[in-house]
């Protein structure tokens, strides 16, 4: 089995992590993706926040994801993470091991209950990996779009 390292994604990395984002997020542009980065790399240091960067062996990015601490009157204090990101020829499923063994250390460290992941229904491929590395589904996620023009990051 191949080795990955996962770290929290630096502001000198936050260029070179675009495709991924961009391949999962195609309606991101470049300084969208550049802004939100920034600022949660920025907001590192209230321990809150991030985004973790999943290595391969030659240097390249194989995967990422970002992650907030959450407060929650029934779950208690949670690590939610998203935008998943796992692009890898030969097995995904070992950056998405990687990325959530990486989420679940961060969770401990940050005293997190535990590790809530959120993906869209159309990433089946991503569900089953996170099922198989010991996530379980717990009721379902509901948006509501709002009217009102999104806030740019900023």
């Amino acid at each position: 089995m191949r080795s990955l390292s996962v770290e929290l994604l630096t502001l000198a990395e936050i260029d070179r992590a675009f495709p991924l984002i961009a391949a999962t997020l195609p309606d991101i542009q470049p300084d969208e993706w550049h802004s939100f980065a920034a600022r949660m790399i920025g907001n590192r240091g209230t321990g809150t926040c991030g985004i973790l960067a999943a290595q391969a062996e030659g240097g390249y990015l194989t995967g990422l994801c970002v992650y907030h601490q959450i407060d929650s009157i029934a779950l208690g204090r949670s690590l939610l993470a998203e935008s998943f990101v796992a692009l890898d020829l030969i097995d995904p499923a070992v950056v998405i091991d990687a990325l959530a063994d990486a989420l679940k250390m961060t969770a401990t460290r940050q005293g997190c209950a535990r590790v809530r992941a959120w993906a869209p229904s159309r990433r089946g491929g991503l569900i089953g990996h996170l099922k198989a590395s010991g996530f379980v589904e717990e009721g379902i996620a509901l948006n509501f779009l709002c009217e009102q023009p999104a806030v740019p990051f900023s």
